[in-house]
């Protein structure tokens, strides 16, 4: 009874790895048949490949163009030193001549400095002030002093007139320069250009 049991389980593994002993008997492995022509030349193209990528080196990279540049900043340059070159114009000496200069205009005030000269600014003045008050300044009672300044040309000609101190009134301030334009007529000659200021006096008389 034992031995059958042990020709059952051998016949069965037999069975099982006789397909595996019938393919290894059977298998025959394929050659790869490679020339020596075409292994060598693998590998020397392996060989010069790898040699060519390590012996070439990068390109190198493009400088910037800075040729206008350099030119523009010369040509800048240069313009500099040119304005440095060029000497500035000295300026003209002015003439000293005294003949040249501004007459020297001597200054007179009527009632501060005795002065022929003045007095007899003042009696003209007086003069020429006689029954000349403003009709509409004695209707509205208008009285002041007014400053006058005025110059005297050439020592016999009258220049500039105007009011250096307001009466207040402005119809008192324009007859008292009507009044100098007319006294100018007797005024006495000077030996220079003389600048006179001379106050004239408006009061209305009351009985």
């Amino acid at each position: 009874m034992k031995n059958s049991h042990k020709y059952q389980a051998f016949a069965l593994t037999c069975l099982i790895f006789a397909p595996l002993l019938l393919f290894a008997i059977t298998y025959e492995p394929q050659k790869l048949d490679l020339k020596a022509d075409d292994s060598l030349n693998l590998v020397i193209g392996q060989f010069v490949t790898k040699e060519i990528q390590t012996l070439q080196k990068p390109a190198p990279k493009p400088q910037p163009e800075f040729k206008k540049e350099h030119k523009k900043k010369m040509k800048d340059m240069a313009k500099k030193d040119r304005k440095k070159d060029v000497k500035k114009p000295e300026p003209k000496k002015q003439a000293a001549a005294v003949s040249n200069s501004a007459p020297v205009i001597s200054t007179l005030m009527v009632g501060k400095d005795n002065n022929e000269f003045l007095k007899a600014v003042k009696l003209a003045v007086d003069k020429a002030a006689i029954d000349t008050y403003p009709r509409q300044a004695l209707q509205m009672n208008l009285e002041g002093s007014a400053l006058v300044e005025f110059t005297w040309l050439g020592g016999a000609k009258l220049g500039s007139v105007k009011i250096a101190k307001s009466s207040g009134h402005r119809i008192l301030d324009d007859n008292a320069i009507r009044v100098i334009k007319r006294a100018s007529k007797n005024f006495p000659s000077y030996s220079n250009d003389v600048s006179v200021t001379i106050p004239i006096k408006y009061g209305i008389k009351r009985s």
